[in-house]
């Protein structure tokens, strides 16, 4: 199976590194001194032989866990369900022992200068916590508020939907694009692009008649 990446070069989420299930599994091989790591490695071997998974190209993430689970089972493996929970289990241990600490991009980011002069500018308190993450995010990946969008919004909602530290992301962003505008409209110096969930631009740009 051929469904996940192989992770290379500088992530602003993880600013430490990228970490696979083939790190974490050699990580557990160097732990002699500790019987109960080491009981996880038979796990990470059924995954690798038995579905043929590529531990090299499973990001260690809690997310890349629940990736990884979603598409295997237990007759993938050839095992019972209660022996696939216990594998699951274990891998899942080792990772948040070993595996990457993620950082929450919407939540942790320091927010640069340029979204600091423009949540400056809103006036009410409530509207400058409801741009907040965006501004956090934003800053992350170098996206300048003059910068932002339709791209911008749907890797905004993949972060906060991975970090799962939103209920409902798409709600969310909807709150966030309708506060948006309203600054757009009261505040004189304020961006002059207009935002739009990324699925509405996405159809916008399809409406529009190619050039003869």
């Amino acid at each position: 199976m051929d469904f996940y990446y192989t992770a290379s070069g500088a992530d602003p989420l993880r600013p430490e590194g990228i970490l696979t299930l083939d790190d974490i599994r050699a990580k557990i091989g160097e732990a002699t001194q500790d019987p109960a790591r080491r009981d996880a490695l038979p796990a990470f071997r059924v995954i690798a032989e038995r579905a043929h998974i590529d531990l090299a190209s499973v990001p260690a993430s809690a997310s890349g866990v629940r990736r990884l689970f979603h598409d295997i089972g237990p007759t993938d493996l050839g095992v019972s369900g209660r022996r696939y929970a216990n594998i699951r289990s274990l891998i899942a241990g080792a990772v948040g022992q070993f595996g990457m600490r993620r950082r929450q991009l919407t939540k942790d980011a320091p927010i640069g200068t340029e979204w600091i002069a423009l949540l400056d500018s809103v006036e009410r308190a409530s509207d400058r916590w409801a741009l907040s993450r965006l501004a956090r995010y934003g800053t992350a990946m170098q996206v300048e508020p003059e910068a932002v969008d339709a791209e911008t919004l749907r890797g905004f909602v993949e972060a906060m939907d991975a970090e799962a530290m939103i209920k409902d992301p798409r709600r969310h962003l909807k709150h966030t694009i309708a506060i948006w505008n309203m600054c757009a409209k009261r505040i004189p110096d304020w961006p002059t692009v207009r935002l739009a969930s990324f699925s509405q631009a996405s159809s916008a740009a399809a409406a529009v008649p190619a050039p003869m």
